[in-house]
Order: C-alpha cells, then structure tokens, then sequence
C-alpha cells in the first residue's frame, strides 16, 4: 500500500488475484488504520498500525527527526 500508492481495497485484489486471502477482522482493522494513517500521513499512527514495539518507535521516530 505504502511504496505501490494503494488503497486497501486495491492490495488485496492484487493478493487475490494471486492467491485467496481472507484477514481476521482484527488484522482488518489494523490494515484500515495503516491506510488512514496513509493518506492523513500521520507517522505516530503508522508506527501504531504496524504494531511496533516501544524501543523501535524510539528508534523510528530519532531517524524522522534525523531526516527534517
């Protein structure tokens, strides 16, 4: 979704069309938060949607500093 410019709608027809998958609803909701955060490019709740664990958010969020 991220590097491609997908919607959610749009990966998983592009997974099905290769093979048949079908997420749980809580990894659904995962996915649904990964593409507001997209779209609204809000980094906290990517980092969130992906599930990272406290010491790689610092990380993560010490190289976005880094990079401004």
């Amino acid at each position: 979704m991220r590097y491609e410019g997908k919607s959610l709608r749009e990966a998983l027809e592009q997974i099905n069309s290769v093979r048949r998958v079908s997420p749980n609803a809580g990894f659904m909701q995962q996915l649904l938060t990964y593409e507001t955060a997209l779209k609204e490019g809000r980094p906290q709740d990517l980092m969130n949607s992906i599930g990272m664990i406290y010491g790689d958010r610092y990380i993560l969020m010490d190289m976005m500093v880094l990079q401004l």
